[in-house]
């Protein structure tokens, strides 16, 4: 028992010395957000200007104004991941608009992973998958 509050008086040493901070696990899950602030609708092969990217239409819900990024995790045919783009948002309280991802690829079809990050380092989105054709 002694070895346990031993630990334990590390392990707030260590929080309160080092400004370590715990966040809750969700249940082990690490494709939900632990506070979903930020609402990705159905993401969709667009361009932006001359550049191919993904539109990922995002709102805030929130009472408060969020900063963070979307991003876009870019796979090839057998699952190799070949891209990571993002696009930065900053969102007021019930502001909606369309976040647009880069593509830098080449010609081709693939699979993409997207979702929403606050600059706090927390997700603020469900993932969402995606096909896309570039050029699209």
């Amino acid at each position: 028992m002694k070895f346990l509050n031993a630990i334990t008086v590390i392990g707030m040493l260590l929080v309160s010395c080092l400004g370590v901070h715990v966040v809750p696990s969700n249940n082990g899950s690490t494709n939900q957000p632990i506070e979903p602030i930020v609402i990705l609708y159905p993401a969709y092969c667009s361009q932006f200007g001359i550049f191919p990217a993904i539109a990922v239409p995002v709102q805030n819900p929130a009472n408060d104004t969020v900063t963070g990024l979307v991003f876009g995790v870019f796979f090839n045919s057998i699952g190799q991941t070949v891209e990571v783009s993002t696009a930065t948002i900053t969102l007021a309280s019930g502001q909606n608009l369309t976040a647009y991802v880069i593509i830098n690829l080449p010609y081709g079809n693939y699979s993409v992973t997207v979702f929403a990050w606050s600059n706090s380092g927390q997700p603020i989105s469900p993932e969402q998958y995606i096909s896309a054709t570039v050029p699209c």
